[in-house]
């Protein structure tokens, strides 16, 4: 089982390339699972800073269990009859011929890009993927497409100057107008494809050819879908005006059409079902293909994948973003447009009964561009004005939700450490056994929401849970406590002085109080003195009363 954790890593990358592992899982031999252990450790502590690249930890370890297998077996050369020899041995062997090329190499890198001045997307290996998602070249995929076509759709809608869009699709003239967005799609796909060599032009001369196939495939399949979309969409229109009306051989030609655009869009269905799923669960052929179709063979971040809520949270938030932003910009942006445009061509249209060659002349063209030019800028820029609007309100959410930001300053953390103490024991210990099953369905019930109240602090002071000197939850917060500021002292983030300011002293007194630690007691007892001078010719009780008020007063 150890060595089945440890290797993860190794089949991973086996299973990513379709090679065959070299440790042999099948034979329980226990001396062959230490050598295997042994190996990988030898090599990713004597790699140095090369384990910061697994897959060069990978490929070394696949050679050498090969190499060691073959000890293992006496193995024999049938050339020389003679047993195996590794092909790298001697003193050293490992540093200087394996692990120093590499670290040449990388050296050089470093040089050639002037020692990281150079801006980090033109280094090699580059996998900064949260940059390059914002990235506005490597966007196009990813929001452009979807605002044009959303902007195709919405002119379409908006040109029958309905009240509501979906009444407009009751034509079907509109209908199949919609329908005419797959040649949008199909056309930015291509021209996508013909950016991507001249945007990723030093990968090509760096990597393997698979990398140029997979530009050149992807030209030629959007150039190929293109023309496949304009042919049968035009073919749709010259039956339609042949017969006048909607016949039959002009539906069947409608159905054809969307039988290709279903097949154009069941790659993209798949890859959103992909983005659900993670891609470790998923080694089939199949599978590599399509990833290495839409997001090429970067062994580097393939584990990478949040979890299945965190991708719906994440969906959900662009859909409601997007689609406030497509209502938004259907009935202020684009719709009060149409009229305007219509009455420019008012004379036109007449004339020439909805021929579009005629009414679209030069000058037209000039003017009507110029009236939709600001209106299309802004509507492909007001994305982020959205994304500021309802960030903000999402964000105090997850703060409120996760209790993020809470302690600000000394004053804070003083206020917020009884709650601390408090919380541990639902957070960090287990549940008594009495309480989880004995008890009344009505005790449960008020049990739950005591814990809520103690997660969430709504109630002040934290007497929720009595935390005295001589019970074992207070021993028990007290060694928490304590090893927490201890790994801070041993992570070198506290001075000794600072440990003794934090650490929460043991009760060796028999007192009924808890011992906080001395930061939290700063000035405490001079403020019960002062409040005594105060409360001279006070009842003992009303001044003890005072004291208690503050939980460190007392305490103190």
């Amino acid at each position: 089982e150890f060595r089945r954790k440890l290797l993860e890593n190794y089949t991973n990358w086996c299973s990513y390339l379709g090679k065959a592992s070299n440790v042999d899982s099948l034979e329980s031999d226990t001396r062959r699972e230490l050598l295997y252990v042994g190996l990988y450790l030898l090599i990713w502590v004597e790699s140095a800073n090369l384990r910061f690249i697994p897959e060069c930890t990978c490929y070394s370890f696949h050679h050498m269990d090969m190499e060691l297998n073959k000890i293992l077996e006496d193995y024999i050369y049938e050339e020389t009859g003679r047993p195996w020899i590794p092909a790298i041995s001697g003193e050293n062997a490992f540093l200087n011929r394996v692990v120093k090329p590499i670290s040449n190499t990388i050296k050089a890198e470093v040089t050639k890009n002037k020692y990281g001045t150079v801006p980090h997307d033109r280094w090699r290996n580059y996998d900064d993927f949260n940059e390059t998602f914002w990235n506005v070249y490597r966007s196009l995929d990813r929001l452009w497409v979807m605002l044009f076509l959303f902007l195709h759709v919405m002119v379409i809608l908006a040109w029958e100057e309905k009240k509501y869009p979906c009444l407009a699709l009751d034509n079907k003239d509109i209908q199949v107008r919609v329908l005419s967005l797959f040649i949008t799609w199909s056309g930015m796909r291509l021209f996508h494809a013909l950016l991507e060599p001249a945007m990723e032009f030093s990968r090509v001369s760096r990597q393997t050819s698979r990398l140029v196939l997979r530009m050149v495939l992807r030209i030629l399949v959007a150039a190929a879908w293109t023309g496949a979309f304009v042919f049968c969409y035009t073919r749709i229109w010259v039956q339609r005006n042949h017969d006048k009306h909607w016949s039959n051989e002009a539906n069947l030609r409608v159905t054809f059409f969307l039988g290709i655009a279903f097949l154009y869009w069941l790659p993209e269905l798949v890859e959103l079902v992909l983005f659900f799923l993670p891609r470790i669960w998923l080694n089939l052929k199949v599978f590599d293909l399509l990833s290495w179709w839409f997001h090429g063979d970067c062994y580097i971040g393939q584990g990478l994948r949040e979890g299945l809520v965190d991708r719906i949270k994440y969906v959900l938030f662009w859909v409601v973003v997007l689609g406030t932003k497509f209502i938004f910009s259907y009935f202020f942006q684009i719709k009060p447009m149409i009229s305007t445009t219509r009455q420019l061509l008012d004379s036109t249209i007449a004339e020439h009964e909805w021929d579009w060659q005629a009414i679209f002349s030069v000058s037209d063209k000039f003017t009507v561009g110029l009236l939709w030019l600001p209106v299309v800028l802004v509507y492909l820029a007001d994305t982020q004005v959205w994304y500021s609007i309802y960030s903000p309100f999402v964000g105090a959410a997850m703060r409120l939700l996760q209790m993020l930001g809470e302690i600000g300053n000394i004053e804070q953390m003083r206020w917020r450490f009884q709650f601390f103490a408090t919380a541990t024991q639902f957070n960090l210990m287990p549940q008594e056994e009495i309480k989880i099953s004995g008890g009344s369905l009505r005790e449960k019930l008020c049990e739950a929401f005591h814990q809520v109240k103690v997660r969430c602090g709504p109630q002040l002071p934290f007497k929720m849970v009595e935390l005295e000197s001589n019970q074992v939850k207070a021993i028990k917060f007290a060694l928490i406590w304590n090893e927490i500021v201890t790994t801070f002292r041993e992570e070198d983030i506290i001075s000794d002085q600072e440990v003794e300011l934090l650490q929460l002293p043991p009760n060796s007194w028999e007192i009924r109080i808890i011992r906080w630690p001395c930061f939290l007691l700063g000035n405490e007892l001079i403020s019960a003195l002062d409040l005594a001078t105060d409360l001279y010719d006070a009842l003992d009780n009303w001044l003890w009363y005072k004291i208690c008020k503050n939980e460190y007063r007392r305490c103190a």
